[in-house]
Order: C-alpha cells, then structure tokens, then sequence
C-alpha cells in the first residue's frame, strides 16, 4: 500500500503519527538508558577523611541477593501502606564509619540491583548520640520505627532493649516525579560506579530523603584528569598498592531540595555531612571512586580519599592501572 497524497488530511494525519512515533521511541530509550545500571565493579571500599585534629574512615561492603533470600529481611508495612519489592535481585549495602569523639554509625541499605530504588534502611548510632532506626520504604513515602535509650544503663544493652521508641509513616512532601528514583545516600558511591559514570555521554539523577523532604541530585562526567593517588586493591587472596598518577573522570554532582528550599539553607547530599555540590573522581575503566570532594557543616571543604578497593574474583572486573 502506497503512501497518502501529499496535501490530503491522510497525508498530514500520517506525518503526525509518524512524529509521535519516532518521538516516543526516543523517549523511551532515553528513559532506559538513566534507569538501567551495571553490575557493581567493586565489593568493598575502605575511604578516609581528615581535616586538622579530626579524622573519620568509612567502610562500604556491598552483595548482591536474589529475591527469594531478600524478601524475609524486608519489614512489612503497617496501615495499608504498598511496600517496595526488588525485581530479580537487591544490593544490599553495609557501612561502618568512625568519626571523632568516639562516635560510630552502622547501617545496612536494600536497594534494587537494577534500578537502585531503596526498599529498606537501617542505622545504629552509638557515642555522644545513639539511635537505631530502620525505614521501609513504600509508594508515598516510607515508615519509621526508632529507638533510643532512655537511662544510662540501657546505653550499655544492645538496641533490642532501648525503650524510647517512635513509629510513624512519612508521606513524601511533594511527592516525587513520575518515574523518578528514590534511593539512600549510602548507595551514593554504589550507583555512581554501577551508573559507570566514569564514561562521557552518561549522567544519573536520584532522589535522596533528607529531614523529611527529597533532595533531588544530579551527576554528569566532566573532564578527565591525571590524579596522583596511592591505594590497596585487594582480590581473592592478592592484594598490591597503587602508587603514582591514574586517570580519572572527574564527575559533577550537584543537589537542590526538590520543590524549592530557599529557606533551608544547601540542600544535604548525606554523605560524610556533606551539602551543596560535589566533585567526584572515578578511575575509567573500573568506575571505582578515588575522592569525593565537598563541604561539610561546621568543618568546610572537605576531601575523602580511598584508601582500599576490593574487586570481584572473576577476570571481568578491570583492574586500576597508574599511567
């Protein structure tokens, strides 16, 4: 069958639907292109930071599990609320960071291996100020059960036995986009390098909880750079130190609160305390982050360095190279 005259109403009816075509096409694969993230290049990371007398060191370990063993550790949803599920499988994200005057912080983060949307968040805090609280995450927002202890000899128990507890469910204000990704600051460096924004041509945009509004961050690949660096990559049973000048793309983050917050000061990143923009390194080839430049209330600018990566056992994962 032939096409329509040139000037008929068929004619323009199939140049239209023609465009619509070709448009929805586009977004579609433009849409998939942001969503769709890789395997992670890398299993743990050891990163420090120090600024005059103060220090603090983080470490990231992250797995990936199949549906079936993650389903019995997500908590359900009380109220009626529709509770996140992963797809095929989930990142599951552990932290360990010591900060100074004694402070620590641990957290667990589930999130979908797939798209990095957070199904569920744990966080115990001991020092100066301890809490432990977990968040499961839902449709319209997320539940919270917190817990605190209420004399000093419950400080010296296990969380399990803390008896100022709260719970409540926390609608998102506003709600987020159509489509939008809602994930945890502690997945932040997970889904940069599985994002595998250490390439041109990429860029990822999430959204992050932070005192109970959404901060919207966006990250491009700027330039790369020759980066004099020094780290241990560990695998399997090897490990060597890496000492000398490695390229890297240099990966602009920037951070807003999501329906405007001109009276909230910077929009909070929630990584390290830091707010405002941020400058991250990635070596090319193996995404790994080598520094994350920020600033922090109450300290300034900020530098947070690798000092230790461990990479998959399989010869797939690519292994950082000083030029």
């Amino acid at each position: 069958m032939g096409l329509p005259r040139r000037n008929s109403k068929s004619f323009r009816r199939y140049l239209a639907l023609t465009a619509a075509m070709i448009f929805l096409q586009v977004s579609v694969s433009r849409g998939a292109t942001t969503q769709t993230l890789s395997p992670l290049p890398w299993t743990k990371a050891v990163l420090h930071a120090k600024k005059l007398f103060l220090s603090a060191t983080t470490t990231i370990e992250i797995s990936q599990v199949a549906r079936c063993q993650i389903l019995p550790q997500l908590w359900n949803l009380p109220g009626g609320h529709t509770a996140r599920l992963p797809g095929a499988a989930a990142d599951v994200i552990r932290t360990s960071t010591s900060m100074p005057f004694g402070r620590s912080e641990r957290t667990t983060t589930w999130i979908d291996a797939t798209s990095g949307a957070v199904l569920q968040t744990e966080k115990l805090n001991t020092g100066s100020k301890m809490y432990w609280k977990l968040r499961r995450f839902g449709a319209g927002g997320y539940f919270e059960w917190r817990r605190a202890p209420a004399t000093i000899q419950e400080e010296r128990r296990s969380h399990h036995h803390w008896s100022k507890r709260s719970s409540r469910w926390h609608p998102w204000n506003p709600r987020p986009p159509a489509g939008a990704i809602v994930t945890s600051s502690y997945a932040l460096l997970a889904l940069l390098s599985k994002a595998h924004l250490d390439r041109p041509n990429t860029h990822l945009t999430i959204l992050i909880p932070s005192h109970g509004r959404l901060v919207e961050l966006s990250f491009v690949p700027g330039t790369l750079r020759k980066v004099a660096t020094g780290f241990t990559i560990q695998r399997g049973s090897h490990s060597r130190t890496v000492r000398g000048t490695v390229t890297a793309r240099e990966v602009d983050g920037s951070a807003r609160w999501l329906g405007g917050g001109r009276n909230r000061g910077p929009a909070e990143t929630g990584f390290m305390g830091m707010r405002g923009p941020l400058a991250i390194l990635l070596q090319t080839g193996s995404a790994v982050p080598l520094r994350v430049t920020g600033t922090a209330k109450g300290i300034g600018r900020l530098v947070v360095r690798l000092k230790t990566v461990t990479l998959p056992s399989g010869d797939h994962a690519p292994v950082p190279q000083p030029r």
